[in-house]
């Protein structure tokens, strides 16, 4: 069972099947490590997207959420990034461009529990317990401009992860088999530069403009867009100060202006959908950590 090049096969024996609610829970302890961390160093950082939602209305996760979404300001992302140059939060690995670019090929990072699992329907892969944490970057005058170099960048780093087993795994069956192939085809060039040569330069990028003294800041590696660039102060007001909210029993940071962000980013973010598929198929424990190569 792997991920993508690189992830070792678990035998069948080693593995207890969990509900999803398991497997998030799982994720959230990796959260709880990191605002303890944060805590400790005097890192800032805002809960953001779905998990977010859930602070707001239930003080914890919404249904169909499966794990949480953290974003950092640029110079505090940097201090994290320094301070945990080992590669392990405690004891989870922490995958990025600079910790584990054979692994991980995306300009953010992502922390791992590696004995929890699942089947994504999303990602048509199998998948770690785990948290991102994306960089929130100050925005040029000519954002326009700038969202376009963003968006091309992606484009290529997309274009260059495209995995083959999305041809079997992932939605894209039946009669979409033959444009799947061809997408993948068309993907080679992409694949022969590397998706971390893109992830790299959107991450310098990302440090072109300076948060502190930007008046607009925006995160550039979550799937939104120009829609993710927003007043700073709608993050950090002064005369607010620090802001918390309650998720799942933690004190969580929160943007000091959380509703105009949720606003700005989901419309009526009260009411919540009718229905929503969550990214789990099926979630294990690994019940012995030993693994082999396959």
């Amino acid at each position: 069972m792997k991920r993508f090049k690189g992830i070792k096969k678990i035998s069948s024996t080693q593995l207890e099947e969990i509900s999803p609610v398991e497997f998030r829970k799982a994720s959230f302890e990796i959260f709880r490590s990191f605002v303890k961390f944060c805590d400790k160093h005097n890192l800032r950082y805002f809960i953001a997207g779905g998990t977010l939602i859930g602070a707001v209305r239930h003080q914890g996760f919404v249904w169909w959420d499966d794990d949480m979404d953290i974003t950092m300001p640029r110079p505090d992302f940097e201090k994290f990034r320094a301070l945990t140059k080992s590669g392990y939060l405690e004891n989870y690995k922490i995958m990025s461009i600079y910790h584990t670019p054979k692994e991980h090929a995306l300009p953010f990072l992502r922390i791992e529990n590696d004995n929890f699992f699942a089947d994504s329907t999303e990602l048509a892969q199998r998948i770690y317990a785990w948290i991102d944490i994306m960089p929130w970057d100050g925005m040029p005058d000519n954002s326009q401009k700038h969202w376009k170099k963003v968006q091309h960048l992606k484009f290529c780093n997309y274009s260059a992860r495209f995995p083959r087993k999305r041809l079997i795994l992932g939605k894209y069956k039946g009669f979409k088999f033959l444009l799947n192939t061809l997408i993948f085809i068309a993907s080679i060039p992409f694949k022969i530069v590397g998706a971390n040569h893109y992830a790299k330069k959107i991450d310098a990028l990302g440090k072109k403009y300076d948060f502190e003294t930007a008046e607009r800041v925006g995160t550039f590696v979550a799937g939104y867009g120009p829609k993710e660039e927003m007043p700073k102060w709608w993050f950090i007001d002064e005369k607010v100060g620090e802001r918390y909210l309650w998720f799942e029993g933690v004190k969580a940071r929160v943007p000091a202006h959380y509703d105009l962000v949720l606003e700005h980013m989901y419309g009526d973010f009260m009411t919540l959908p009718k229905s929503k598929k969550t990214h789990i198929i099926q979630a294990y424990k690994v019940l012995k950590n030993q693994e082999s190569e396959e």
